[in-house]
Formats: C-alpha cells, structure tokens, sequence
C-alpha cells in the first residue's frame, strides 16, 4: 500500500488525500509502475481521470498537476434583462395584459421568458429582485362567491 494513504482509526476505509494531491499521487503510482484502472479504483476516480493527469502532466509537468477550477457557465440574463425585470414588476400585470393583479416570481418568469426568450427560474428571478431591494409578497388567495348561502368560514 502507498504511503500516502492509510486507514482511519476504527473506520477500515481509505482516507483519500486532498484532490491536488490525488493527481500528484496518480502520477507517483503510475511512475511505480502500477496499471491505470488500479490507480483509478485506488484513488476512487474515473480512469480517464487518470489519464487525463498524466497527458497534462507530460505536457505542463508538476503545474499541470493543479487543480484548474473554472468561473462556471455565464449567467443566461444580462443587464438589460434585469433592467426589464425591475420596470416591468414596477407596473400592474394587467397593465401587460395578465389577468393577475399581483406579481410573483413564477409569474414574471415566464411573462419575461415570452418577451425576451431567457427562460430563468422563479427562484433566480426572486434573487435579482432581491438584489434590487424588490421583494415580492405571497398572495392571499380569496375565494368570492355570490352565493347568499355560502359560509366562507365554514
């Protein structure tokens, strides 16, 4: 067994090392000679993992063995959107021809996905009002009825 790993007290499992060490490891075990799946089912990773290592490896050498984290996906809405977004719960749906007189966010997410074809989840859309000061209530439904025998309360 490498040095590198070990057994946790009372646990009988392997204790991984850190992800950055885990590719430097990858690089250690197959320099000793061991195959590619057993350097993967070692380090509980995939095996083009490994081999992803070891081609940055010969091309970058020890930094190509960090880990490289990305920024993530650009957000799907720009500024315009949240400008749009921000006017638009200013005003009264029906005032854009809704039939609801209160806004939520699954509301205006879809009223916006139809205008401007970004398509954002009601939580998201939540959050950018939230960020300009804009917070949404629940509404209350109310159930009306013109029925002079109808109890509401009971």
């Amino acid at each position: 067994m490498p040095s590198f790993l070990h057994i946790s007290p009372g646990e009988g499992a392997f204790a991984l090392p850190p992800p950055t060490a885990r590719g430097r490891s990858g690089r250690l075990l197959s320099a000793d000679g061991w195959a590619v799946p057993k350097i993967a089912e070692l380090l509980r990773v995939d095996h083009a993992t490994i081999h992803r290592w070891l081609d940055r490896f010969a091309v970058e050498g020890i930094a190509g063995l960090t880990i490289q984290w990305s920024n993530g996906r650009p957000p799907a809405w720009d500024e315009d959107y949240e400008w749009l977004l921000v006017e638009t719960v200013r005003h009264d749906p029906r005032w854009y021809g809704l039939e609801q007189s209160l806004w939520t966010c699954s509301l205006l997410a879809g009223y916006l996905a139809q205008q401007t074809g970004v398509a954002l989840s009601a939580v998201r859309v939540r959050v950018l009002l939230h960020h300009h000061g804009i917070h949404l209530k629940q509404p209350t439904l109310v159930v009306h009825s013109h029925d002079p025998q109808y109890d509401p309360k009971g």
